[in-house]
Formats: structure tokens, sequence, C-alpha cells
């Protein structure tokens, strides 16, 4: 399906493992946000994913932005601050417990959309 020739470049393969790497990040802060939200919060499960509502519109936004910043500066500079945004939303939701306040995990999780979405 995909010749294993493209994986010789260095470029390509590192743009791969980042990808990879923060799609791991991304899905699994989506999934223990939710355990989050029902389980520590007691959000019922609809007000649960109304609470991740917000984090789909920063996807879209960003999305939308991230092809026209790196149309001008190319993908190096994008992927680098995207990284370091996103590895900063990681951070700061690692340092989740029961007593953050209500809005950090969705900020926290914007945070890290907008640095996969960079």
């Amino acid at each position: 399906m995909l010749p294993l020739e493209l994986f010789s470049s260095s470029t390509f393969s590192a743009a791969n493992v980042v990808g990879l790497l923060l799609n791991f990040g991304f899905y699994g802060q989506l999934f223990f946000i939710n355990l989050f939200f029902l389980q520590i919060r007691g959000y019922s499960p609809l007000l649960a994913g109304l609470a991740l509502l917000p984090e789909t519109g920063v996807i879209w936004l960003a999305d939308g932005l991230s092809g026209r910043v790196t149309a001008h500066t190319g993908p190096r500079f994008p992927m680098i601050v995207g990284s370091l945004i996103g590895a900063a939303g990681f951070l700061s939701m690692c340092l989740t417990d029961a007593t953050t306040p209500r809005d950090q995990p969705r900020w926290n999780g914007k945070l890290q959309d907008d640095g996969m979405r960079a």
C-alpha cells in the first residue's frame, strides 16, 4: 500500500513518528478526560460529551489555520511550534487531579489540540 522506500527519507520518517506520538497522546487524553469528567467530576455522559465540544471547535479552526501557516513558512516551523504547544498541554494535563478547577482540563485539551494542529 505504501512504498517502503519512502521511509528511507529521514524527513518523512521523522514526520510520521511525530504524527504517531501526537495521535497516541491526543486519543489517550480524549479517553482519559472523558473518564475524568464521568468518574471524578460526576458528569452525566451527555454533559461530559458537551464539555468536550469546544475541543472540536478548536480542532476545526486550527486545521484551517495550520494549512495557511505551513504554506507561508514551510512544514518545519509549525511542526516545532506545534509540538512544543502540544507538549505543554500534555504536561498540564498530567497535573490534573480531583482538586483541579472546573475549566482547566478543557483548556489543557484545547492547548494540546492547538499544538497538534499547528
